[in-house]
C-alpha cells in the first residue's frame, strides 16, 4: 500500500480547492492526503497526530532512533540547504531521534521543479513488506523548487522539518503548534516545536 502527502500553497483556483478539499481524497491504490486553502487562523489548535507508521528496528523510548536520509540527488541548491538545515534542526531538538544525512537507507530525499500543482514538499511512502503494515517500506521526500523558490530560506527549512516529520511517522496538526501544520501556511518556526517532539517520543 502506498501514500503520498503534498504541502500546497494557496491556491486561487477554484476548481484546485473544491478537488482537493480538505481531508481525505482517495485516489486508486492509495490515499492522497491534501488540504488546500490558506489558514485564517478559526481552526483550534491539535495535539499531535500520526500517520500510523514508524521505522522498523528502532527502540521505543530513549534516544534515540538512528534514521538514514539518503539523498537521491538536488538540482536546486536551495533545496538542500533546506534538507540539510532541516536535519539538524531535528537533531538539535529534544525528539528521540537522530537523522544521518546523506546516509544509505530507505529514505530518499530530492527535488523537482513542477509547477503544474503549486506544492512545496510531497512525502510518499509504502509499507514494509517484511515487517508489517505498521512500518514504512520505502519513503520518498520530494521538495518542488517551482513552490520552494518563492519562500526565504527559514521557509523553506521549515517545509523540510514538516516533510521529515511524515517521514518519521507524524501527521497533520492545525492552528501554527508546530511544524507539522496541514495547510499551506508558513508558520514561521525553524525548529521543531513541543507538540512535534512529543509526537515524535511517543513513536521512538
Amino acid at each position: 500500500m502506498s501514500f503520498s502527502d503534498p504541502i500546497r500553497r494557496r491556491s486561487s483556483s477554484a476548481t484546485n480547492s473544491a478537488r482537493l478539499g480538505k481531508g481525505l481524497a482517495a485516489t486508486v491504490g492509495s490515499l492522497l492526503l491534501a488540504l488546500s486553502g490558506l489558514a485564517v487562523g478559526t481552526q483550534p489548535a491539535g495535539a499531535y497526530t500520526l500517520e500510523g507508521l514508524k521505522w522498523h528496528g528502532t527502540q521505543d523510548s530513549g534516544c534515540c532512533a538512528h534514521i538514514n536520509v539518503k539523498y537521491r540527488g538536488f538540482s536546486y541548491g536551495g533545496n538542500q540547504t533546506a534538507i540539510d538545515d532541516a536535519i539538524s534542526a531535528w537533531n538539535g531538538s529534544p525528539a528521540n531521534v537522530l537523522l544521518c544525512a546523506n546516509c544509505a537507507g530507505n529514505l530518499t530525499a530530492g527535488d523537482e521543479n513542477n509547477s503544474a500543482d503549486g506544492w512545496y514538499g510531497l512525502t510518499s511512502w509504502s509499507t514494509s513488506s517484511s515487517w508489517g503494515s505498521h512500518y514504512f517500506g520505502n519513503v520518498t521526500l520530494t521538495l518542488n523548487w517551482s513552490g520552494m523558490s518563492g519562500l526565504s530560506s527559514s521557509g523553506r527549512k521549515e517545509v523540510a522539518m514538516h516533510e521529515l516529520g511524515h517521514a518519521m511517522g507524524l501527521g497533520h496538526t492545525s492552528g501554527c503548534i508546530g511544524v507539522m501544520e496541514g495547510s499551506s501556511t508558513i508558520c514561521g518556526y525553524t525548529t521543531p516545536q513541543s507538540d512535534d517532539v512529543n509526537g515524535i517520543n511517543s513513536l521512538y
